[in-house]
C-alpha cells in the first residue's frame, strides 16, 4: 500500500 508508506516517509515518528 503506497499511501502508507509514503505517509510514513513524510511523518518517520508515525511509527512511535
Amino acid at each position: 500500500f503506497r499511501a502508507l508508506r509514503t505517509m510514513v516517509q513524510a511523518n518517520p515518528q508515525i511509527l512511535q
